[in-house]
């Protein structure tokens, strides 16, 4: 039901067919995703978001497609932003979220599209 909601929404900002979609798809899942998982890399681990991300295995290595990977990283910015506001966040908190943003989303471009890069990248 909600991502029929979210559909309409996605529909009325002028978003394709095909955007509405992913977009209506993404949201949903992180939404049903974020109160259960305590970690972007336990996040990781849910099969729903694996497969919105593309997520495959070759040559014995986990292969992931950017595009929607930066598209999660945008969605739990906004997750986070919105719960930051909701609990009365002050401004070196939402400063908090949008480095850690910025700190995960140059650890994806430095990944070369593997996952284990990726978390290797933001652990460190």
């Amino acid at each position: 039901m909600l991502s029929g909601f979210v559909k309409i929404a996605f529909r009325r900002s002028g978003s394709s067919k095909k955007s509405v979609a992913a977009n209506a798809r993404a949201v949903s899942i992180l939404l049903s995703c974020s109160s259960k998982k305590n970690s972007l890399k336990e996040l990781l681990m849910d099969d729903e978001i694996r497969q919105f991300l593309n997520i495959n295995e070759w040559d014995d290595v986990m292969w992931f497609d950017i595009e929607p990977f930066e598209e999660l990283l945008i969605w739990i910015l906004f997750d986070e932003t919105i719960r930051a506001n909701l609990e009365n966040a002050n401004q070196e908190q939402f400063s908090s979220i949008e480095r850690e943003f910025h700190r995960r989303h140059k650890a994806l471009l430095k990944s070369e599209y593997k996952l284990s890069r990726f978390l290797a990248n933001i652990k460190g």
